[in-house]
């Protein structure tokens, strides 16, 4: 909506009004829900209803502020028509006082017009995004792979699509060619990357984790953390 209809003496009680209509029929539409009475549909109407008001409004301030320009030209032709213009200060001072109200609309027609322009191409307009903050910036040069050379193969391939499947197939026989670990071996490499680690916790320590916490533990720590504190 345009800024300058914001202190128009039409446009907000409409709006007020029609917002408590809304209110009235969305209680109703709690009891008495159907396709036509729901709040989607209600809520659809509204933002239709006015959004046409306000476009009405809109045509109909800059209007009025054409029809009183036309008539203070009028006005002003009139007096400047006048056969003691150059000697009447008192028509001299009343057409400087029109001049400065023609100016003054003029002002007022050009803001209604900007604040439009700006209204409508925020609502359709394009907003300054990524892509077009980076339209301007240089791409940066990639490491390219121009060729990839075949398994017992030495024909390298230097298609685009070829490479993607030899790489492909490269990474499934990677995942499927490898031997799973029986329990013991698995066993083993843990033990064996346990001993390997230097920093070990307390006996304390140890104890603590291997405790089993009860229901009055968790309850605690949830309530400490509500409440913002450390347990």
């Amino acid at each position: 909506m345009p800024l300058f209809l914001m202190h128009d003496e039409e446009i907000t009680p409409y709006i007020q009004q029609q917002g408590k209509d809304l209110l009235t029929q969305l209680d109703l539409a709690h009891t008495q829900r159907t396709l036509e009475l729901n709040p989607q549909t209600l809520w659809a109407f509204l933002k239709k209803e006015v959004v046409s008001k306000i476009r009405k409004q809109a045509r109909t301030a800059i209007s009025k502020m054409e029809a009183k320009t036309r008539n203070l030209r009028i006005q002003q032709n009139t007096i400047l028509a006048q056969p003691d213009i150059k000697t009447n200060p008192d028509s001299q001072h009343e057409t400087s006082l029109l001049l400065n109200y023609i100016s003054d609309l003029k002002r007022q027609r050009n803001d209604c017009n900007h604040k439009i322009s700006s209204a409508q191409y925020r609502i359709m307009g394009e907003t300054v995004s990524c892509y077009w903050s980076s339209v301007a910036h240089k791409l940066k040069p990639c490491n390219i792979i121009y060729s990839l050379e075949c398994l017992n193969n030495p024909h390298q391939k230097t298609h685009s699509d070829h490479m993607a499947e030899l790489a492909r197939d490269y990474h499934d026989k990677v995942q499927t060619d490898s031997e799973e670990l029986s329990f013991a071996s698995l066993t083993l490499a843990t033990c064996t990357a346990t001993q390997a680690v230097d920093h070990r916790l307390s006996n304390d320590t140890s104890e603590l984790l291997s405790d089993l916490l009860t229901y009055q533990d968790i309850a605690s720590a949830l309530n400490s953390l509500w409440q913002s504190t450390r347990p």
